[in-house]
């Protein structure tokens, strides 16, 4: 709409045609059309199939790229399993943190000493817990939020910023959570009282 009449139908048709051949921008301009409801009927349905086609566009470019183009993929992954979880499709979102977890892994194996793919790994393990605890499969969500401290402790030795000590303060509030589900009232505390301690720490940082 810059300098020109604002036309969405005429959008639509220039992002369809452009994302037909593959182009990201235009894939990423129709998801959110449909998601947003902005110019055309909001539909979530649709948004997942655009929003599938540009992270398959995106993974070889991941798998082969910089470390931009990993985080853009990763991003991407992530936008599709929340389409998914506004569907109540947690199985699906499942997978699709696994396809998250286990590229996350190989970048790691690929370069033990950066810590950005652990940092990431974190992110997935929690993320894969919380669509268990949404099911209600309480043991499942506690080994991947277990995982998650894994990766977030070693990653908070390496860098004490305080994105990583945000990380592990969620991640102790998951595990503290899982365990009041799972009626372990004494865990959920020791968590809880750790998430405190850590919190505590970053205030003393300010």
């Amino acid at each position: 709409g810059v300098d020109v009449e604002v036309d969405h139908q005429r959008a639509l048709e220039m992002f369809t045609y452009c994302a037909e051949r593959g182009y990201s921008p235009s894939l990423t301009a129709l998801a959110h059309m449909y998601e947003r409801g902005k110019g055309v009927e909001r539909d979530i349905n649709i948004a997942i199939q655009w929003q599938s086609r540009l992270v398959d566009s995106l993974k070889d470019g991941a798998y082969t790229g910089d470390g931009d183009a990993k985080y853009e993929y990763i991003l991407q992954l992530s936008n599709l399993a929340s389409l998914h979880k506004e569907l109540i499709q947690y199985d699906k979102c499942i997978e699709i943190y696994q396809v998250f977890k286990d590229f996350c892994t190989q970048w790691s194996s690929l370069d033990p000493s950066k810590y950005t793919p652990k940092s990431m790994l974190c992110l997935a393990y929690n993320d894969i817990g919380e669509m268990y605890n949404r099911m209600y499969q309480y043991s499942n969500a506690l080994e991947n939020y277990q995982w998650a401290l894994h990766y977030a402790e070693e990653v908070l030795v390496a860098e004490q910023t305080a994105e990583n000590y945000n990380q592990l303060v969620l991640t102790y509030c998951n595990i503290g959570r899982c365990h009041e589900d799972l009626k372990d009232h004494a865990s959920a505390l020791k968590y809880y009282e750790a998430r405190l301690e850590i919190i505590k720490i970053m205030m003393d940082m300010l």
